[in-house]
């Protein structure tokens, strides 16, 4: 039932998908950004240091609305396939005692296994999207960075669950019921906002 429900969420693609044909898809990510706002900030009354992380987020992900439709699917993408990628693998497919190392101790549950597959996962998807859209040769240097900009950013937000006591970024919300199964549709971008800010500074340089 577990696998079926996070199946799930390929039932959003064509959604997707049909929003970047409109050129409608910031516009909704920019929505669950301000959902995750009110999750992280307004709920928690207590101002912390780790509660600061909402405002990076806001910022981070307002890049989404200066990218092109086909750069956010870029962007995007590699963030989510790293993320799913990671979590499908680290937990069925480590053969070996090497990949079930845990190598993050902020996020005890994350292996090494997880770590190499979501990164394959992410560079695969991100080299295909490179093709597609025939960008220039600069995003092709841009795709491992990004991957470890997700790995990163995702890391980041497990301590800061762990500091508020949160288990998913979508508790409580309405966006929440929109996943099932993931936690809610912006717990599965919660590590897309440090990637968005390594976009920007990759484009500054490579682009």
């Amino acid at each position: 039932m577990v696998m079926k429900e996070r199946c799930s969420i390929c039932c959003w693609l064509p959604i997707l998908w049909f929003l970047y044909t409109i050129e409608a898809l910031p516009l909704l990510l920019y929505l669950i950004i301000i959902a995750g706002f009110y999750e992280v900030r307004v709920r928690n009354k207590k101002v912390t240091k780790w509660s600061l992380i909402a405002y990076f987020h806001i910022v981070g992900l307002s890049w989404l609305l200066a990218m092109l439709p086909q750069e956010v699917w870029f962007v995007v993408m590699i963030a989510v396939v790293n993320d799913a990628a990671a979590l499908f693998g680290g937990k069925y497919c480590n053969f070996t005692a090497f990949m079930r190392w845990h190598i993050f101790p902020m996020s005890p549950n994350k292996t090494l296994g997880g770590f190499i597959y979501g990164v394959a996962a992410g560079s695969a998807i991100g080299f295909y999207l490179v093709e597609l859209f025939n960008f220039p040769h600069g995003y092709k240097l841009m795709i491992i960075p990004l991957c470890l900009a997700s790995v990163i950013g995702d890391l980041i937000e497990s301590k800061f669950k762990r500091v508020n006591k949160i288990k998913d970024s979508g508790e409580g919300l309405f966006t929440e019921k929109l996943l099932y199964g993931h936690g809610g549709i912006y717990c599965r971008f919660d590590a897309l906002a440090f990637t968005c800010h390594v976009w920007a500074i990759l484009t500054f340089i490579l682009i």
